[in-house]
C-alpha cells in the first residue's frame, strides 16, 4: 500500500486522538516503515498490551492501517503503516497538522493529569 502524503480529517475527535504523546510516537514510527506491535512495543518501551490499545484507537480514526499479514509458523503476524505523512484538520480553528500540534506541545510545561487509558 502507498502512503498519502496528507490525510484530511473533518471529525475533531479523530485528530484529539494525537494529544496522547504515545500514540504521536507510534505514528511517527509507522510514517518510516511498517512494523508489528511487538516492534512498536520494543522501540518505545511499553507492553505490546499498552500499544495494542493505542494502535486499535488509531485504525478506528483511519490513522493506521493493517500493511500486511505474514504467518510465522502457527502464527500471522501483522504489520502496520500509517495512512499519511501528516494529518490535517479542517474542521476548526483549533485543529492543525500534527507537527505543529507536537511542537506546540512541547513547548508547554507538563501539567499533572490523571488519565484512565494506559499510556
Amino acid at each position: 500500500m502507498v502512503m498519502k502524503s496528507v490525510k484530511v480529517f473533518k471529525d475533531p475527535g479523530a485528530f484529539k486522538i494525537l494529544a496522547d504523546e504515545t500514540r504521536r510516537k507510534i505514528i511517527y514510527l509507522l510514517r518510516v516503515k511498517e512494523r508489528t506491535v511487538s516492534q512498536i512495543a520494543e522501540e518505545l518501551g511499553k507492553t505490546p498490551q499498552v500499544i495494542y490499545h493505542h494502535i486499535r484507537k488509531l485504525l478506528d480514526a483511519g490513522m493506521v492501517e493493517v500493511a500486511k499479514e505474514v504467518r510465522i509458523d502457527h502464527f500471522i503476524e501483522t504489520y502496520y503503516q500509517a495512512t499519511a505523512e501528516v494529518f490535517e484538520c479542517v474542521c476548526a480553528e483549533e485543529c492543525r497538522s500534527i507537527d505543529t500540534a507536537a511542537e506546540e506541545l512541547k513547548k508547554k510545561p507538563k501539567a499533572a493529569t490523571s488519565s484512565s487509558e494506559p499510556s
